[in-house]
């Protein structure tokens, strides 16, 4: 599981700006200081009595979710295993009668309860709010969603028309250069890391937060190499994406790709897509999967049928693109035209379906 962007363990996660981060509160120093306020998040509210600068305030919302600080934890919880989030920092995951807590060795601990939309946090002291806001924006609500019956996958996505389209790849493969470059050309950001999949009769991506990070030679070549980088991460946060490009909504999934980058060389595709199915395309999402080792054991049938139900509802590739800045337009006019609507696809020469 993800629980933090890697090198982040000891690294604000809320400086999405490109300035470094400087003296952050720790939890005593900021505990009674907040007023309770709601927050956009994956197409519904997340009231919060912690300040979440990541995510946009609204106004007249009813809480989808709410965060707030609690002085013990909930009671007895059945252990289920442990996780490492870095070299020195643990996660152990409980059972709750109602839900999951994960306890963290340096922020403590997150009870989340009433399937899902509950998270009680009982903090350690001393603890650093960035690193509070990281683990809450991160493993915390994915198990949240995990309770409410999504499958959520590490991944980015974004919207083309009315539609959203995924990306799932590991550390470096491009998916949020991919996404960066998508939104520039019209397509609007659901999510760079967490994608979060609600199976049905209509299968939706929901959004996360609305930014992106970009490794040094991405985001000079999409211009966003302004400030400094992350001191850990080594990448730029970037949340001044403009507002025509971000989405809010959640959408219906049109598509679900895994990035497979290759060598670039006379005769090469800018992209390819080989359509995927039955348990090749399960065993794909479940490669994605954010839940965890622990809470994937014991939900281990739930998990795989979630799966099972998406793969049958929306297709899944397997997306060769050729590795280099110089191609990122002919791939990107590519996807578009594989997901424009009939007419515009079809005069591109294109097959939604089929293969390419």
């Amino acid at each position: 599981m993800t629980f933090r962007a890697a090198g982040e363990a000891h690294a604000s996660s809320a400086d999405l700006a490109f300035s470094p981060p400087v003296g952050s509160p720790t939890i005593s120093e900021a505990l009674g200081v907040s007023p309770v306020r709601d927050h956009a998040i994956f197409g519904g509210c997340l009231r919060s009595d912690v300040p979440l600068p990541e995510l946009p305030v609204i106004h007249g919302a009813s809480p989808d979710w709410t965060f707030r600080r609690a002085r013990e934890p909930l009671g007895p919880a059945r252990f289920l295993g442990e996780e490492r989030v870095d070299a020195t920092v643990r996660v152990q995951c409980s059972q709750l009668p109602d839900g999951i807590r994960l306890e963290f060795d340096d922020t403590g601990v997150f009870d989340i309860s009433k399937r899902g939309s509950d998270i009680a946090w009982t903090p350690r002291d001393g603890t650093r709010m960035e690193l509070v806001r990281a683990d809450l924006l991160g493993g915390v609500l994915s198990v949240a969603l995990h309770l409410q019956g999504l499958l959520v996958l590490h991944g980015s996505a974004v919207g083309i028309g009315q539609t959203a389209v995924g990306f799932l790849a590991n550390k470096g493969a491009g998916k949020s250069t991919l996404a960066t470059t998508l939104c520039a050309a019209g397509s609007t950001l659901i999510t760079d890391d967490m994608l979060p999949v609600q199976p049905g009769s209509s299968t939706t991506a929901w959004p996360s937060m609305p930014a992106v990070r970009l490794l040094r030679d991405s985001a000079s070549h999409l211009r966003y190499a302004s400030g400094q980088t992350h001191p850990a991460t080594n990448k730029y946060h970037v949340s001044a994406l403009p507002p025509d490009q971000v989405e809010r909504r959640r959408l219906p999934l049109g598509a679900i790709y895994e990035l497979s980058p290759v060598a670039d060389a006379p005769g090469t595709p800018a992209a390819e897509r080989v359509c995927i199915t039955g348990a090749a395309a399960v065993s794909t999402l479940l490669r994605h999967n954010r839940a965890g080792d622990a809470i994937t054991a014991v939900d281990s049938m739930a998990v795989f049928l979630r799966a099972s139900d998406i793969v049958r509802a929306v297709p899944v590739y397997r997306l060769h693109v050729a590795r280099g800045f110089e191609r990122l337009p002919e791939v990107v006019a590519r996807i578009r035209a594989w997901h424009a609507s009939p007419d515009i696809t079809l005069a591109a020469g294109g097959d939604p379906r089929g293969p390419s």
